[in-house]
């Protein structure tokens, strides 16, 4: 077992060493999908978590976005980290049921029921 233990203290760093490079390509080519899905009128967060909806597309990859009405800010196409879809954030949450009540709005008082 001598032999073995030794080529197996050899193998392990290389295999954990190729398991983070393919995560990190992995990761690096999910980014780069997300940022070719930038499109005019796309509900984008960028990486320092600033939402907007981009408004122009220049050639040299550097987009435009509204964060307000009237307030626009420059950005380059890389600092885009995800493409909010709003079909699918509303998808993933269950439609309320009948039994289950909707809770009071905030800021009022629940009804006194102690008679």
């Amino acid at each position: 077992m001598g032999e073995w233990g030794g080529l197996i203290y050899l193998i392990l760093p290389i295999l954990l060493l190729l398991l983070i490079i393919s995560r990190g390509r992995k990761q690096q080519r999910d980014l780069v999908a997300v940022q070719d899905r930038v499109a005019v009128g796309a509900a984008v967060m960028m990486a320092s978590g600033v939402f907007g909806k981009v408004v122009s597309i220049g050639d040299d990859d550097v987009i435009e976005i509204e964060l307000a009405p009237g307030v626009r800010t420059r950005w380059t196409r890389r600092a885009v980290a995800r493409v909010i879809d709003h079909d699918v954030a509303t998808a993933d949450r269950p439609p309320p049921t009948a039994s289950s009540p909707e809770p009071p709005p905030t800021g009022t008082d629940p009804p006194d029921t102690s008679g």
